[in-house]
């Protein structure tokens, strides 16, 4: 198997460690075991659990930015692109996955790990970046900082509802939380 392909099926396979055991029940032999694969080989492709922890979390962050990008590949006009961004946000593919656990294991390590906080913080300021950019297009006449502002007050709003989710799993809740999302970022 080339080693590209090895490297990826060990991130694979560390963020479903992850999902099931948390970062304190991942282990390298857990992961060899989860991938079907040799523990040399993730010596030969990570430096030590660090490494391979930040490589699954910077996984897991290019599959949100991915489901968000896709989303909004899709959409024709400033409006629908804002709007499609959002929805991803709560889309299957985020709701109904590992990828929950994951984020709230991501933000758990942070304050303690600091190579994970800047993963954190390169997710938080990708995704703002694009959607204050989504924003700005949507309304031509609002000012950059207000585009920010919205940007970080639709995020802050999907973050809670992020973790209301794991709780609840409540459609309306869920529902309710996207059209106040569009209304933060789009409403006049």
């Amino acid at each position: 198997m080339p080693g590209s392909q090895t490297r990826q099926q060990l991130l694979e396979a560390a963020l479903a460690v992850m999902a099931r055991s948390g970062l304190e029940g991942l282990t390298m032999r857990g992961v060899a075991d989860e991938a079907n694969a040799a523990l040399g080989s993730i010596q030969y492709h990570f430096d030590d659990k660090d490494d391979l922890v930040n490589g699954a979390f910077g996984l897991l962050v290019e599959r949100m930015v991915e489901v968000s990008l896709f989303a909004v590949s899709d959409a024709d006009d400033p409006e629908a692109r804002v709007t499609a961004f959002i929805r991803a946000a709560f889309s299957p593919e985020i709701m109904d996955s590992d990828f929950l656990p994951l984020r709230l294991t991501l933000w758990a390590a942070a304050p303690s790990r600091p190579d994970i906080a800047a993963i954190n913080e390169a997710l938080h300021q990708n995704y703002l970046e694009r959607l204050s950019s989504l924003i700005a297009q949507a309304r031509p006449s609002m000012s950059p900082a207000d585009a920010d502002r919205r940007a970080a007050d639709v995020m802050i709003t999907e973050n809670g509802m992020w973790l209301r989710w794991v709780i609840s799993q409540n459609h309306d809740e869920l529902n309710r939380c996207i059209e106040h999302c569009i209304s933060l970022a789009l409403g006049d």
